[in-house]
């Protein structure tokens, strides 16, 4: 009977080693798994960052530009409205399309901040996700290691 006994506790430490080892191997996977969600998302982060800044850069020198246009048109203005109301009406035109254009490369500009703030969120919620797997790993394995020890000393 203690033949068998020991070949029980040696099947059932067997078997825990198993689980140990699964459990390493999932915890290990966890881990890559979460450094490959951390570098896609903060590749995404950062292109969405790079689009931003040059949205950015992009709306400034139009509004530059508007500042620069809206100057030189609002003295057009005035000299086709002593000339002219037609030369008037086509300065006028440009000047809108110029804020049309402003006000376009805005909404783009906050576009792409909303993306941005999405990518960030999405690379919390996977660290939160991952650090959970993690966890859960680490309980795993605790586990595992509890119970062989416990089957060892049995």
């Amino acid at each position: 009977q203690s033949k068998t006994s020991s070949q029980a506790g040696s099947i059932r430490i067997d078997y825990l080693r198993h689980e140990l080892l699964s459990a390493r191997r999932a915890a290990r996977e966890a881990r890559n798994e979460r450094k490959a969600a951390v570098s896609k998302t903060q590749a995404e982060a950062e292109a969405a960052a790079s689009e931003a800044s040059e949205l950015l850069s992009r709306l400034r020198s139009a509004e530059e530009q508007l500042a620069v246009r809206e100057s030189d048109y609002r003295s057009e203005l005035r000299a086709a409205n002593q000339a002219h109301a037609a030369a008037l009406s086509a300065v006028s035109e440009q000047l809108d399309e110029a804020r049309v254009d402003t006000a376009s490369a805005k909404a783009r500009l906050a576009e792409s901040l909303a993306l941005q703030r999405s990518v960030e969120r999405k690379v919390a919620e996977a660290e939160r996700a991952a650090d959970a797997a993690e966890a859960v790993a680490r309980a795993k394995k605790f586990g595992a290691e509890e119970a062989q020890r416990r089957a060892e000393r049995e």
